[in-house]
């Protein structure tokens, strides 16, 4: 036994290296344009890289300690879009409002979430896996509507609604699944930069090929920014609560945020969940992100690390520790593509998995 562990060691570490290796080509093929980019168009300006953030907030803040060095008339947009020109006395106002449809087309690896392994052994003994529980490739369609409100209720204080509903199908097997999702998130300025953020939101995923799944959640927590060590940042941290049937999964969730002139908008998030025995939960991730301009399209580059746990398989206990690499590219102001790759190593050989997904992604039909 203790051999056969070591081997298992020894295996996940070869194949964990070699993802390394592989996402370090990757980060030098992408990284070569994004050189070539900077050189020819000379360096990215803060103001750029903190609009490139997808924070509002950071974005105006960075525009605003600046000054005449920025678009003056994106100024006023920013400060609208933060709760900056709510009227008072007048109650909730709204800021802006959108309903969006998007058709849905990429491919997956394992749209099922089923075992990559045709056999399993157990006790030296070789059991095949039943056809309905292994994993299903292949082209996905569907569609989803998404829509919303963002309105000021005081000066720099906006609440957030939103609903989603995704309907996707893999048509070669027969497979469907829907989504609904509502949340409601409100940043609440405190002064001095600082916000208190708290959202809520529910969901509900149906499946023609396994269980009704619902989920609950809830974060509450403070977000500062600030122009510290020249650059400037966003920090926050929350504590976060989720509810998938089985009981209540606290977490705490870390935040960092930073527009860097000439690289872009730099981003890490780390969260941390209490385990549950008896249930396979994400304990801990990390992602990783960096987003910026490339030949005047904004493109992302995100990686993330992830371990779940929480069950045994036979008396063992099950570990999974995932790798993913993605780029998301925007081709025209309607048409984006994202791509994935990654590796699941876990402790038990069964499930262990590569990873690979593509999206095409359609705004507004």
């Amino acid at each position: 036994m203790p051999e056969a562990g070591s081997q298992r060691r020894r295996t996940q570490s070869r194949r964990i290296a070699a993802l390394i290796l592989c996402l370090s080509l990757v980060l030098g093929a992408i990284s070569a344009p994004i050189r070539a980019e900077a050189q020819a168009s000379g360096d990215l300006p803060g103001w750029r890289a903190a609009l490139a953030s997808g924070s509002d907030r950071l974005a105006l803040f960075t525009f605003g300690r600046l000054g005449p060095d920025v678009p003056r008339a994106a100024i006023a947009e920013l400060s609208a879009r933060t709760g900056g020109a709510h009227r008072a006395g007048e109650g909730f106002q709204i800021i802006a409002r959108r309903v969006s449809a998007q058709p849905i087309l990429s491919y997956s690896r394992n749209f099922n979430g089923g075992l990559a392994n045709e056999n399993i052994t157990l006790g030296g003994i070789d059991f095949a896996v039943d056809p309905a529980d292994r994993a299903k490739s292949g082209v996905v369609v569907g569609a989803s509507v998404l829509g919303g409100v963002i309105g000021s209720y005081a000066g720099g204080s906006i609440l957030r609604v939103s609903g989603l509903v995704r309907t996707e199908a893999l048509p070669a097997e027969d497979l469907r699944r829907n989504r609904l999702a509502l949340s409601v998130c409100a940043e609440h300025f405190v002064g001095g930069w600082t916000w208190l953020d708290a959202c809520g939101g529910v969901g509900v995923l149906d499946r023609n090929y396994g269980d009704t799944l619902r989920q609950q959640n809830a974060s509450v927590g403070l977000t500062q920014i600030a122009h510290m060590g020249g650059l400037d940042q966003q920090v926050g941290a929350s504590l976060t609560l989720t509810d998938q049937g089985y009981g209540r999964q606290q977490g705490i969730l870390a935040r960092w945020l930073a527009a860097v002139p000439s690289v872009g908008a730099v981003g890490i998030d780390a969260h941390a969940n209490r385990r549950f025995d008896g249930e396979l939960t994400r304990l801990r991730q990390i992602n990783l992100s960096l987003a910026r301009p490339l030949f005047d399209r904004d493109v992302v580059f995100e990686f993330e690390a992830a371990r779940d746990g929480g069950i045994s398989f036979f008396g063992d206990k099950r570990t999974d520790d995932t790798l993913i690499l993605s780029v998301e590219a925007a081709v025209t102001d309607k048409f984006s593509v994202e791509a994935a790759i990654g590796r699941r190593n876990s402790s038990i050989d069964l499930y262990d998995e590569s990873l690979f997904s593509l999206n095409v992604e359609l705004t507004d039909w």
